[in-house]
C-alpha cells in the first residue's frame, strides 16, 4: 500500500503494511484493501505507519490534516 504525505514545503511517498491516524471521532489503523474514506487528522496528534521493511515511522501533526484513503492508497494533506 502506498502512503503519499503532502506538506506546503514537500511531498513524500512511502510503501506501508498499515498506517494509524488520530481524529475528533477516535483512532483508526487502515490497512491494504481498507473501504475508501476521507479522515479529518486532529492537531497535535501523531501519524504512525510501518513500512514493508519493518521498520516503525511517525511525525506530528501540528495544525491536523485530511486522510483521503482508497484500497491501495493513502493520500494525507497536512495543514501548514
Amino acid at each position: 500500500m502506498k502512503l503519499i504525505i503532502i506538506k506546503p514545503e514537500d511531498k513524500k511517498a512511502y510503501e506501508i503494511v498499515w498506517a494509524e491516524f488520530n481524529t475528533p471521532e477516535g483512532n483508526f489503523v487502515i490497512q491494504k484493501d481498507h473501504i475508501p474514506t476521507t479522515l479529518v487528522l486532529s492537531d497535535n496528534k501523531e501519524i504512525a505507519f510501518g513500512l514493508k521493511t519493518g521498520k516503525q515511522e511517525s511525525l506530528i501533526l501540528k495544525n491536523g490534516g485530511i486522510a483521503q484513503i482508497t484500497q491501495t492508497e493513502i493520500l494525507v494533506l497536512i495543514s501548514p
